[in-house]
């Protein structure tokens, strides 16, 4: 008897152990993909920025510049990163990886069609534009008639006829007419030679004839579908770096947005023949730059700002903001790149992130290129001894004579990228300071 409860308690401990082995592994599992989680790039509130959650299983990208909502079915989103056009079909809790040769672009811009929703156009760093006429699920390039451009940033549709498009580049705007067919210049601005010059490009949807362009430090506007346009600067007045321009849907006011280091707002409600200058009210914040503003579609007055110390929301137009939840001081990522607000229920916002905490004088990369041997990382805040990691080891690397904040160069380090499937690439500041981590797929 003795021999069998001992044999019983012996089975029993074994049991024991096994469950208790088993729940370790689930959690630690469980722990290790919430860590990662937390560590992406996509994040979403549904109480208008009170509180944020990360939405990242699924997704593999460093980074996101781009997001886009289907506004027929706002549970379906697209998410344009480092490593091309991520989808999700029940708003953001899992993620679809691209596939096809957009996954080796990064992808700045993406428009969906208003009528055929399934049908996409991306504007991208290095590739020149991709279309998909099935949701995402494959994609090709539409770069007829644009020559060498290849770096491309804004793609915008005429919402009264899909088959019209404007594409903006650093000083150019094309338009197609046959749906990316073919593409024509219909403003070229003289070139600065900085491809990171910040440009921008809104539409009106209510007068689809009249758009907007942000190129050079200038605004210009055209009200016949890009034939003719006029600069409205002047009548701006801003002092500063114009780093955003944006439309608002519902009344066709236009928001300017300048850096001067402090942040600047101007707001038009005549189409940009005058603008009232606002002055806003953000507390005692440290300098920090905007990277996009969202409209909510319900409440014209409720504002949101992505910027580099996270979400800022503003209910009275645009005179008082205040920090939401997302926050660097919470533990979110830094630097806020994109927002969309859901257009059925506008209390759910999705934000997109360089996807790391990272102090305001650390480096940052938005994209990478390969040209030959050559291996081209663009970013911001890069300083005179900045060197290029490739998966950890230094490279040799200067940088751009025309951006030396912005460019880094590796005179061999591409020829390294090519032969492996994938590197791990990180920027490493004179002071030690560190960048994400993103990871690059050979061409």
């Amino acid at each position: 008897m003795r021999f069998l409860i001992l044999k019983r308690n012996r089975h029993i401990n074994l049991l024991f152990s096994l469950v208790l082995i088993i729940w370790l592994a689930v959690s630690a599992s469980g722990q290790v993909s919430d860590d990662r989680n937390r560590s992406g790039p996509m994040f979403k509130t549904t109480d208008g920025g009170a509180s944020w959650a990360a939405i990242n299983t699924g997704f593999v990208a460093s980074f996101v510049l781009a997001l886009a909502i289907d506004p027929e079915n706002p549970e379906i989103i697209y998410a344009g990163s480092d490593r091309g056009i991520f989808k999700s079909t029940d708003g953001g809790n899992n993620w679809i990886a691209p596939d096809g040769n957009i996954t080796l672009s990064t992808v700045h811009s993406i428009a969906i069609d208003p009528v055929t929703h399934s049908t996409l156009y991306a504007a991208t760093a290095g590739a020149g534009v991709y279309k998909s006429t099935d949701g995402g699920a494959t994609w090709s390039r539409i770069n007829n008639g644009l020559q060498s451009v290849k770096w491309t940033s804004e793609v915008v549709i005429d919402p009264a006829n899909p088959s019209v498009l404007y594409l903006s580049t650093p000083d150019r705007i094309f338009k197609s007419r046959n749906g990316g067919g073919e593409w024509e210049e219909v403003l070229k601005l003289p070139s600065t030679g900085d491809i990171l010059f910040p440009d921008d490009l809104a539409l009106d949807p209510r007068n689809p004839s009249t758009l907007y362009f942000m190129g050079s430090n200038r605004v210009f506007k055209t009200t016949d579908g890009g034939q003719n346009w006029i600069d409205i600067t002047g009548k701006i007045g801003v002092p500063g770096l114009i780093v955003k321009i944006a439309v608002d849907p519902a009344s066709s006011a236009l928001y300017v947005i300048y850096n001067n280091p402090e942040i600047g707002l101007f707001k038009s409600t005549d189409g940009g023949s005058t603008f009232t200058p606002l002055t806003p009210n953000i507390g005692a914040m440290p300098p920090f730059a905007v990277r996009d503003m969202a409209i909510d579609p319900a409440s014209a007055s409720t504002l949101y700002w992505a910027t580099s110390r996270g979400v800022f929301k503003s209910t009275d137009g645009g005179s008082n903001w205040n920090q939401t939840g997302f926050s660097p001081d919470n533990g979110f990522p830094t630097l806020v790149l994109s927002l969309a607000i859901n257009p059925v229920n506008t209390s759910t916002i999705y934000a997109s992130t360089n996807g790391a905490v990272l102090s305001d004088d650390s480096p940052w990369i938005r994209s990478v290129a390969v040209e030959g041997k050559r291996l081209l990382v663009i970013g911001d805040s890069f300083d005179s001894g900045a060197v290029i990691l490739l998966d950890g080891e230094p490279q040799k690397t200067d940088n751009a004579s025309e951006n030396p904040t912005r460019v880094l160069v590796g005179k061999k380090a591409g020829k390294k990228v090519k032969k492996k499937p994938e590197t791990r690439i990180q920027i490493r500041n004179s002071n030690g300071k560190l960048s994400q981590t993103i990871v690059r797929p050979v061409d």
